[in-house]
């Protein structure tokens, strides 16, 4: 069976993850291959990057620049970001920025923690904080609130992909990012 490569990202001061190449059998804490910081204001640029001229939607946008700096698969954000989006397939309830954070924010910690009790303590722990934050910066965690639309019209739709996504979402994309970014840092 061929070996996988991952990536895996750990702690680096002056707010950069670094990010560093892991086998499959290799231990948490001890990467092999060559480390290189990436200064954690590229999350935020990803994410917009996937976001408006790539197209997706905001949970894929942040699953994917996620999934990418901590060394998973990006596919994922592909597969299950999309039903995420617009607060949950379009209701307009929890913003796919802090659903999609949070997938992220569990990946890496379960990376780091093999023993259920604490992975599970460790993941409350970073994806409560994550929340907490995106709704104290943000001002809500849900996507009609955030976007002021009904989702589930199409006038709100057309809204939406017309003015909001690019004058509104695109600034909350690049924010969660940012958050998204320091959290990883404190795994």
């Amino acid at each position: 069976m061929k070996r996988r490569r991952f990536l895996t990202a750990a702690v680096v001061g002056g707010g950069t993850l670094a990010l560093s190449g892991r086998g499959q059998n290799a231990p948490p804490g001890k990467p092999e291959g060559d480390a290189r910081s990436v200064p954690s204001e590229a999350m935020p640029k990803r994410a917009h990057e996937l976001f408006i001229p790539g197209k997706m939607t905001c949970s894929e946008s942040i699953l994917i620049a996620g999934c990418e700096a901590i060394g998973e698969d990006p596919e994922l954000g592909k597969r299950f970001g999309l039903g995420l989006a617009a607060g949950v397939g379009l209701q307009g309830d929890i913003c796919g920025l802090v659903s999609g954070g949070a997938l992220v924010l569990a990946m890496a910690v379960s990376r780091k923690t093999s023993d259920y009790a604490e992975r599970k303590k460790k993941t409350f722990q970073v994806v409560g904080r994550y929340q907490t934050r995106f709704k104290a910066t943000m001002g809500s965690n849900r996507c009609r609130v955030l976007t002021g639309l009904d989702l589930t019209t199409s006038a709100g739709r057309t809204e939406l992909k017309d003015r909001v996504k690019r004058e509104v979402c695109a600034v909350y994309v690049e924010k969660a990012a940012g958050l998204l970014a320091e959290e990883l840092s404190r795994i």
